[in-house]
């Protein structure tokens, strides 16, 4: 919501030489100038101080007043649209939806979808979506699942789908080209699935890699591969191991050396490996689905 600001002519000219004049105040102080009665213009700091506002010179912004902490945080939960009771919304928690009861949204996470039962959300997570009941979402862009009974430990049995993605233009680590790639959730390097202490899973990795361009006279854009990716990780008290399978699916075209590996990444995470061919640059999607029973005991 806005509270416009209530012009005329009179106010318009007040300021002899300008062809703009303050259009409206944001619920957050921002002041929003224009030249017709419409369309919203940014003012200079002259601008903006000849009207008596203050202008803010590290954002470029003029602002009508400065809101509080509490404030923003209260104008940040308008966006939520939440039904149930007992849900727990933490500061900086915008654009999201919750369905259900006694769920925790930890701070500053943004556009996702609650539905269900005494779920946790982790902070700075966002467009994810989350079902069943007791799941702890830890990961952003993910569909978590919770399957639990209210009297079952946080997310002792659950289900999360992600997406791994990457670009390969060489085989060797060491080659300017680049090698292996590891890839990453949501196609961001490093991001992976961290799994805890005392967890097991397993994982499927549906992998799909077409090539886009490249210098190799073998081949064309267009060859692609596919295959499966899958196995089981545990992590017994802060040590993971993994064990593993691969499936070559289908496959057109040069596909020489073309292959996806799970391993143990940095941090207890479940790295996926992706490897192409010299100078081919090959684009990689891996749909993981990851189930996982998360223990109370030392395994």
């Amino acid at each position: 919501m806005s509270s416009k600001i209530p012009y005329t002519a009179a106010t318009v000219s007040a300021s002899p030489g300008f062809r703009i004049y303050p259009l409206e105040v944001s619920e957050i102080g921002i002041v929003t100038f224009t030249s017709d009665g419409s369309n919203q213009i940014r003012p200079t700091k002259f601008q903006c101080e000849s009207y008596g506002y203050k202008f803010d010179e590290s954002t470029g912004t003029c602002y009508g007043f400065k809101p509080s902490d509490k404030l923003a945080n209260s104008i940040g939960k308008t966006t939520n649209n939440v039904k149930g009771q007992n849900n727990t919304l933490a500061n900086g928690v915008e654009n999201t939806s919750v369905i259900g009861q006694s769920n925790t949204l930890l701070n500053n996470t943004r556009g996702n979808v609650i539905i269900g039962n005494n779920h946790t959300v982790n902070e700075n997570l966002t467009n994810g979506m989350v079902t069943g009941i007791k799941a702890n979402v830890t990961t952003s862009g993910s569909l978590t699942m919770g399957g639990n009974q209210p009297t079952d430990n946080l997310a002792e049995r659950q289900t999360i789908i992600v997406q791994y993605g990457c670009q390969t233009t060489g085989t060797d680590p060491s080659a300017t080209a680049g090698g292996t790639v590891s890839s990453g959730i949501n196609n961001k390097t490093a991001t992976r699935f961290v799994l805890p202490d005392n967890a097991i899973i397993y994982f499927h990795a549906d992998t799909i890699a077409v090539r886009t361009g490249g210098t190799a006279a073998s081949g064309a854009v267009g060859d692609f591969y596919s295959a499966v990716e899958r196995g089981v990780m545990i992590n017994k008290s802060g040590t993971c191991t993994i064990s593993r399978e691969r499936d070559t699916i289908k496959t057109s075209g040069t596909v020489t050396n073309w292959r996806i590996n799970a391993g143990v990444g940095t941090g207890n995470t479940l790295a996926l490996q992706c490897r192409g061919n010299n100078d081919m640059t090959i684009e990689w999607n891996m749909t993981v689905r990851i189930t996982m029973i998360q223990t109370d005991v030392s395994l």
